[in-house]
């Protein structure tokens, strides 16, 4: 039996503090320096052997927490409320239930209320990436193709160069 699960409020929260980042640091430094080796957890009870996904896994979470960013750890199976969902696309709850009215994502209904599985969201996310791109590129080439475009691409791209490193004119 399936169980389902809706996150509302994470499963864990971990939030920032000196001493999760300090540990995360300590931990990302150990495997950082036992890279491609094989990894095991030991204790008073016993040892185990941690399998490259979960070496990864645990990296992943310890590089967010030692630059101060919390994180929030749910089962990929579970479902997200409406809200939940909007937050993780970044857009607006009004903008999700078009998405979903229109049936570019999956949502079951409970009662009024509707229900999106995290694996879905999280996969819409990376094809949107992926689309932004290339319709990025395609404006690129587009702009490029016209009498001054190519100029003026390459000014535009400058200028936003020089936000990325803070600088004005």
């Amino acid at each position: 039996m399936l169980v389902r699960r809706t996150i509302e409020d994470p499963d864990i929260l971990i939030k920032p503090s000196p001493i999760v980042q300090s540990a995360s640091s300590g931990v990302l430094r150990l495997l950082q320096e036992a890279s491609g080796e094989n990894l095991e957890l030991s204790g008073a009870h016993g040892r185990v052997q941690l399998p490259k996904a979960l070496t990864d896994a645990i990296g992943r979470l310890c590089r967010y927490l030692s630059s101060g960013a919390g994180a929030t750890i749910v089962p990929y199976h579970a479902e997200l409320t409406t809200q939940a969902a909007a937050n993780l696309l970044g857009i607006s709850r009004t903008r999700l239930i078009q998405l979903i009215d229109r049936g570019d994502l999956g949502a079951r209904k409970e009662g009024t209320h509707r229900r999106l599985r995290l694996d879905e969201v999280v996969s819409y996310r990376h094809g949107r990436a992926g689309r932004e791109k290339v319709a990025r590129r395609n404006i690129s080439q587009l702009v490029a193709g016209t009498p001054g475009g190519k100029e003026e691409l390459d000014g535009a791209r400058r200028h936003a160069d020089k936000l990325k490193l803070g600088l004005r004119h």
